[in-house]
């Protein structure tokens, strides 16, 4: 009664499941994620710890693993995730923007894998323009420039590719200004 589904948990977030980082991330927490009570909690946790982690492979596993469990709970992730993480794009520290920028990338994937963003009823027109005007954003702002410039780009680069998997649509103005930043 303390601990829900506690028994199927242990078994499924053994000593060797977690032992392996990939697997991990990629396999337990999904496993785990699929009972409704611990949804939100996994979520919030890769965003607060593990986009926000000092080893960079930490920052894509997380994301990654995000776009699997996001796809479980896409409304609490359209809500209030996918915001948080679009404004803490811009933060000044290096670790929290890129982990965030790495969030929306894989969580836009997810969202089109979905077919989230052509249901216009889904992912609110407020939210679709900021993704579209993340990439020129970051480059006005000059975020690509110093230390940490490169993995930036790198996940801008991420957040092209994962829009144009979502196919979602851009202006030509967008299209080009995503570019030329790179």
């Amino acid at each position: 009664d303390n601990f829900k589904h506690g028994i199927a948990i242990l078994t499924t977030a053994d000593y060797y499941s977690l032992g392996n980082r990939t697997d991990a991330f990629m396999k337990s927490a999904l496993d785990i994620a699929e009972f409704e009570e611990y949804q939100t909690h996994i979520i919030d946790h890769l965003i607060e710890s593990k986009l926000i982690h000092w080893d960079i492979e930490i920052r894509v596993l997380a994301s990654k693993s995000l776009s699997c469990i996001s796809k479980l709970n896409p409304s609490y992730c359209e809500m209030r995730v996918l915001p948080a993480l679009l404004e803490h794009c811009f933060s000044d520290d290096l670790v929290v923007r890129h982990g965030s920028l790495l969030g929306c990338a894989e969580m836009v994937l997810a969202f089109g894998e979905l077919d989230l963003f052509r249901s216009n009823d889904f992912v609110r027109d407020s939210v679709k323009l900021s993704i579209a005007d993340l990439v020129p954003s970051i480059e006005k702002a000059r975020l690509y420039r110093g230390r940490g410039g490169e993995i930036m780009r790198g996940a801008a680069c991420r957040m092209i590719e994962c829009i144009a998997l979502a196919s979602i649509f851009l202006t030509v103005k967008q299209q080009v200004g995503s570019w030329i930043s790179l």
